[in-house]
This record gives C-alpha cells, sequence and structure tokens, in this order.
C-alpha cells in the first residue's frame, strides 16, 4: 500500500500543487513564521537560527504535505478494483506517511544539534511531542473537500465545530513550537522549574486539543474519504 500511496502523490504532485494555490489563502502566515524571529529580535545568532529553523521547517513541511495531500482519495483510485478494506489501508497508510516524513527530517537534524550541545535533552524531548502532536491534529483537519462546496447529505457532513478544532489544533501546535524554539529553545541551557511547569501546561493544553480532535473527527474524516460520493460528487443544495 505505500508504493500505492507514493506512486499517487508522484502523479498528481504538479495538479495538487496548483489546485493548493487555489485554494490555500494563508500564505502571509506561513512566512511570518519563517521570519518571526528578524522580525521580533531584528538579529540572531547562527545558533540561534539552526534550533528555530531545526523545529519550525519540519513544522511547516508537515503542514504543507497536509494541505497538498489532504484526506481525498484521486478518482483513478475509486476506479481501480480497490475494497473498502483497501481504500481504508490507503487512508491510514497516506496519513502515517504524512506524520513520519517530517518526523524524520526532525529526528535528523534535531540530533545532530543535541550530539553538539547546542540544545538540551529536555527540549529536543518537548519540541519531538509538540511537533508530533501538532502532525497528528493537522492531518486528521486537513481539508478533506479540497476547496469544495460542502455536501448537503447529513452522512457526509463532519461533527460540529471542526473548523474551530482545527484551528485551535494548529494555532496550539504553532505557538508552543514558536515558544520553545524562539524564546527558550536557543539558550542551550537546562530548564528552570518555573521553564518546566510553562512547557508541561503548553503541552497539556495541546495534548487536550489533540483528544478532541481525534475522537471527535478521526472516523467521521476517514469515512468520507473512502466514498467517491463525497470526494468527488457534488450534490445541488
Amino acid at each position: 500500500m505505500l508504493r500505492i500511496v507514493l506512486d499517487d502523490y508522484r502523479h498528481n504532485f504538479l495538479s495538487a500543487l496548483k489546485e493548493f494555490g487555489l485554494v490555500e489563502n494563508g500564505w502571509w502566515m506561513y512566512a511570518y513564521i519563517l521570519f518571526f524571529p528578524v522580525i521580533m529580535f531584528h538579529s540572531f545568532t547562527l545558533k540561534e537560527a539552526l534550533v528555530y529553523y531545526g523545529t519550525m521547517v519540519p513544522l511547516l513541511g508537515g503542514t504543507f504535505l497536509s494541505r497538498l495531500y489532504p484526506n481525498h482519495m484521486s478518482r483513478t483510485l475509486f476506479l481501480c478494483p480497490m475494497s473498502r478494506k483497501m481504500r481504508i489501508g490507503y487512508f491510514k497508510t497516506a496519513f502515517l506517511l504524512r506524520i513520519v516524513m517530517p518526523l524524520f527530517v526532525f529526528l535528523l537534524f534535531s540530533s545532530m544539534l543535541f550530539l553538539f550541545k547546542i540544545i538540551q535533552g529536555l527540549e529536543f524531548l518537548f519540541a519531538l511531542m509538540v511537533l508530533f502532536m501538532y502532525l497528528i491534529s493537522v492531518n486528521v483537519c486537513a481539508d478533506s473537500w479540497n476547496g469544495k462546496p460542502e455536501m448537503t447529505e447529513q452522512k457526509y457532513a463532519l461533527p460540529g465545530y471542526f473548523s474551530m478544532w482545527n484551528v485551535l489544533g494548529q494555532i496550539s501546535g504553532i505557538m508552543n513550537m514558536i515558544i520553545l524554539a524562539g524564546f527558550r529553545g536557543n539558550s542551550g541551557e537546562p530548564y528552570s522549574l518555573g521553564e518546566l511547569i510553562l512547557a508541561g501546561i503548553l503541552l497539556m493544553i495541546q495534548a487536550l486539543i489533540l483528544i478532541k480532535i481525534v475522537l471527535r473527527f478521526y472516523r467521521p474524516v476517514m469515512e468520507r474519504s473512502v466514498s467517491y460520493e463525497a470526494c468527488h460528487v457534488r450534490l445541488k443544495k
């Protein structure tokens, strides 16, 4: 199934990129995140830049993947003799792939920062937890409709407040990562008790939001993503 997902992503890259550009209207926010240290501090050292971008680039890359390839199967895959079980397998494989790839980049880069003692073990662990929870959240809440109007039939509708939890999941992860990487993660010194308490509270808030998103939306999103009618048929209101 992994090979099918990779082939599908490769063949649909250009069309997905074009559609992403037509639908996505939050480019300014991503650009602001990239230049946040310069805007806030005007100048920062090489070590600070390595810590910040070593965490924020995988986070933004994971966001990009979730928007480029949302929970949405192409028409070709529905025309193939794929059973419902196989379509669910495709959904889960693609879901995990969009989480594993940014995590791998983060682990590769942050491991080198840890070995060179640029970051501490707790900074590494906290950033890993924030990124992991953020990637799950953003991939559950990625737009399954690819910019299409919502269906009118109730069986295809997601539970209420989907958009609100989508925003909360993204904001909690991005803000936590900025705090860890932009304000604290550049010191290379052990955490104080107050910083540990603050980091624990932030992680707890993000975890509670993630639990709500997964319990409320994961299965409805999966069910809608493996349905041809939900993905490709527009119903008249």
